[in-house]
């Protein structure tokens, strides 16, 4: 009864008051709170802080294992209110108190109620804090402000840039809101900030104030605004940037490599390629440099690394441990598992085993592929084997064509073609020679008069090459035939040259999905490789079918689209109609744009300024300046009403943002 009295007089009258009965006393250099020279509160503290609430509480301070001083709060009574365990504890006023955790860098703000002799968190995360004026106080959780009174209730809630004091009002200006939705329409998130951008299926860079930050899911920041921007990510490393220069980071903002260098992109195996004075580095994640004793180096090719040291070139491995010692004077990257390299001023080849495969006596060589060296000397070319058997050898040029065949011209100016271990497929009699778009099938030029070569089998069989006479082949593309025009009219040929579709049509397209279209009368249709009309020739206009079997068609100004067996999947009434990427249609009537499905079953009809196809069933769409989301079977998920909408990672969630205007508090 008597110790309770004192507690009362104390928090009634203050500590200067009751002076006289309870005082501090330093025991062998660490101070206690006694009465009477009894020991409320043990010698223990290298700080008792007397003056530091006028209610009556103490702060005090002890050393911890590591000799840091570590800080809480009793009251004169000697009970604990918050246990020494922080860096460091200041005062709001109405007994309230922000407290700092150690190994933390936000603060925790507590209201101790001593009519109920109990102590309650009101909030954490703080970054910022004001005092008590006109009995309320601005805090900052997590870079953004908000307010309390003194009951700890929340006046504003933390969602505003700044909370200014102006007399005798508060400006608070707020954040825009974002919402993170899913395909339902359902809130799964609201967060207040500039911008929002998912970087990865985990973290978010977002905007505020013009610097940008990373963000987790729960709104917590890993970083706040302190770059320009943050360009990639490989979790757990970003690379930033500040005032035009890149640094690395990991996720808890630990700098690896400071803001400094040109440019820092990823590399395999774990490596940042990094470019610093227009030199080239290879660092880890460590931010420990491991190509600073070589000279210079090529990228990654097939796991191995070619690199000079000391002038000679070598091999390393994916651990940069040396796989070819650096002995010669030049190495070309690895391909299909071989190195040229240059002794003696002579290139030869050798395997990334350090096998010598062709000993260095020619001017040079490249790799075509695994079967195949190309060698100049003497001022000629010539093909090898691995096994060094010399194919072919020639004075003029050459020219390694998509398929991996060489076209080559001779002295004399003429073409012919090599296959793709350098053996004779066409001798050198041609004009010219071209690749076409299908496989195997090259077009050949020869006295004014075009041919083709079908090479079946570019290393073992190719047939003669068959010259058309008083024929306009046109470009080979598509399947199977070859559009042709004799004396005016149109069909198609095989590759021999033999006519498969009489030329009895105005014009023909190539075939495509086993369809070309055909014009007779000024209007187009469709027949298959049988020449049986599939479409009769009813329309202005018709683009060949697509890989989803769909053909665009035109009537009377009004675009539709047609099945493989002819009937209309969409009706032909759209102003326009374009496929976009993902093989969907954009449609538009009076310029407005809906989408429809590749099969032409779904459809958002066109009555949006804008719509933008997100390749997952789900469209952003525009109208006016509002953006919302529909589903493309045609329905709402988010009404047009916001800013911005982003799409979120690996997911059917988005982000939407909405503007807010300042608001007074009185």
């Amino acid at each position: 009864m008597k110790n309770h009295f004192i507690f009362v007089f104390v928090l009634l009258l203050g500590w200067s008051a009751a002076i006289g009965q309870i005082r501090k006393k330093q025991v062998n250099g660490l101070w206690g709170l006694y009465r009477k020279n009894k020991a409320i509160i043990q010698p223990l503290f290298c700080v008792l802080n007397d003056s530091f609430d006028t209610g009556g509480l103490l702060l005090a301070g002890r050393q911890d294992s590591s000799q840091l001083l570590r800080y809480g709060l009793f009251d004169v009574s000697g009970r604990v209110i918050l246990s020494t365990e922080f860096l460091e504890i200041r005062k709001l006023g109405y007994h309230f108190y922000a407290a700092l955790p150690k190994d933390a860098d936000t603060w925790k703000i507590y209201q101790w109620n001593a009519s109920k002799l109990q102590t309650r968190l009101i909030t954490d995360g703080i970054v910022d804090f004001t005092e008590f004026v006109r009995e309320k106080a601005i805090l900052n959780r997590y870079h953004r402000y908000g307010m309390i009174d003194v009951q700890g209730n929340t006046v504003l809630p933390f969602e505003y840039r700044k909370i200014e004091r102006r007399f005798p009002e508060y400006h608070a200006y707020p954040f825009a809101e974002a919402r993170l939705i899913d395909a339902e329409g359902k809130v799964l998130k609201k967060y207040f900030l500039d911008s929002i951008q998912p970087i990865s299926p985990n973290l978010y860079c977002v905007q505020l104030e013009g610097k940008f930050g990373v963000m987790k899911p729960d709104g917590s920041f890993l970083f706040f605004n302190m770059y320009d921007s943050v360009t990639e990510v490989r979790e757990p490393f970003l690379v930033v940037w500040k005032n035009g220069k890149s640094g690395l980071i990991d996720t808890t903002n630990r700098a690896l490599l400071d803001c400094k260098f040109q440019k820092i992109t990823s590399q395999p195996y774990g490596l940042w390629e990094v470019i610093d004075s227009n030199k080239r580095f290879l660092f880890t994640s460590e931010g420990k440099n491991v190509t600073a004793h070589l000279d210079t180096f090529t990228s990654f090719s097939e796991g191995y690394l070619t690199a000079s040291y000391q002038s000679r070139w070598g091999l390393l491995d994916s651990n940069l441990h040396w796989k070819i010692l650096p002995a010669y004077q030049a190495m070309s990257s690895v391909k299909d598992g071989f190195v040229a390299f240059k002794m003696n001023e002579l290139y030869g080849i050798m395997s990334v085993e350090n096998e010598l495969i062709i000993s260095p006596y020619v001017d040079s060589i490249a790799i075509i592929n695994r079967h195949l060296f190309i060698y100049h000397d003497n001022q000629g070319w010539g093909t090898l084997q691995p096994n060094g058997k010399d194919y072919f050898f020639s004075y003029g040029s050459y020219e390694i064509l998509p398929e991996g065949t060489i076209r080559f011209r001779n002295d004399s100016g003429l073409y012919g073609l090599l296959d793709n271990r350098g053996r004779l497929l066409l001798p050198a009699q041609y004009d010219f020679i071209c690749a076409t778009s299908q496989k195997g099938l090259y077009q050949t030029h020869k006295n004014f008069k075009k041919g083709f070569a079908w090479i079946h089998d570019v290393e073992r069989e190719v047939s003669k090459d068959s010259a058309f006479l008083d024929i306009e082949v046109l470009q080979p593309l598509g399947e199977k035939f070859i559009p042709v025009r004799i004396h005016r009219k149109y069909g198609f040929t095989d590759h021999t040259g033999r006519i498969k579709i009489a030329t009895r049509y105005d014009s023909v397209q190539y075939f495509s999905q086993g369809r070309a279209a055909f014009k007779l009368a000024g209007k187009w249709g469709f027949l298959d490789e049988q020449e049986n009309i599939i479409v009769q020739p009813i329309y202005e206009k018709v683009f060949p079918y697509t890989v989803h079997r769909v053909s665009l068609v035109c009537d009377e100004g009004k675009w539709g689209l047609l099945s493989e067996d002819g009937k209309p999947i969409v009706a032909i009434e759209y102003d326009k109609l374009s496929e976009n990427e993902f093989g969907n249609w954009i449609c538009e009537i009076k310029n407005k744009k809906g989408l429809i499905s590749a099969d032409g079953m779904r459809q958002i009809f066109p009555q949006f300024d804008d719509i933008r196809d997100i390749g997952n069933g789900f469209a952003i769409v525009r109208k006016r300046d509002k953006y919302g989301v529909y589903h493309l079977n045609g329905y709402a998920v988010i009404f047009p009403e916001w800013e911005a909408i982003i799409p979120n990672f690996g997911g059917n969630t988005f982000f939407v943002l909405r503007n807010r205007q300042m608001e007074i508090l009185r």
